[in-house]
């Protein structure tokens, strides 16, 4: 979408037997514009949501659409969100009609790490994104107990760099890898243990 456009987008309920509660929340708040706000989806049923995006709204951005069950009779899907609890969230992302791709916005300061045993290195990760990120780490699930990862999750915010120490235990095994998830936090957003589905990298452990 480019500045000062609008376009639709919709949504379909797959969900057998249930209504579900929508609602849709966008962290630039009245500068990307969506009608309706909120509403009340019948199984099976297609909805055509207008998406408007003001000329002062950045050029890339989000919003994301909240849903939860409607229980009961439930007439008014904006009472189902006067607790956020349990509420579900599908993000959708928004790119100007002629942006360019561009790298992903979390940097790595290293590709591998070689340590002996005893030894602690940390690896720097720069942010240079707009929004916060999470980066959760994990040891192979084999090798986890033959190394340390402090933090195992660290949050960043845009622009600012984070650190995470690996320290070997044990001489065994030679060769490991560390997955670092990458898991964009927007205000509506802010569980960090899902991370099934996000960017993910590898850094190499070797022996020192």
């Amino acid at each position: 979408m480019g500045a000062d456009d609008d376009d639709f987008f919709c949504l379909k309920s797959n969900i057998s037997g249930r209504r579900m509660a929508v609602k849709l929340f966008s962290k630039d708040k009245a500068l990307l514009q969506f009608h309706p706000v909120s509403f009340i989806l019948q199984p099976g049923e297609v909805k055509a949501i207008r998406v408007w995006k003001l000329p002062k709204c950045p050029v890339t951005t989000h919003f994301d659409v909240a849903y939860r069950e409607a229980a009961g009779e439930l007439k008014d899907a904006k009472n189902a969100f006067l607790t956020m609890d349990g509420v579900e969230f599908l993000t959708i992302y928004i790119e100007d009609k002629l942006r360019v791709p561009k790298a992903p916005p979390v940097a790595f300061d290293k590709k591998e790490i070689v340590l002996a045993v005893g030894e602690s290195k940390s690896l720097n990760i720069k942010n240079n994104g707009e929004d916060k990120y999470a980066v959760k780490a994990m040891v192979d699930e084999q090798f986890a107990k033959s190394y340390d990862v402090v933090p195992a999750t660290i949050l960043i915010e845009s622009e600012k760099t984070g650190m995470i120490t690996v320290t070997r235990k044990s001489s065994t095994p030679c060769d490991a890898s560390l997955t670092l998830k990458l898991v964009e936090v927007t205000n509506y957003s802010l569980a960090i243990d899902d991370v099934a589905k996000n960017p993910e990298v590898v850094i190499a452990l070797k022996c020192g």
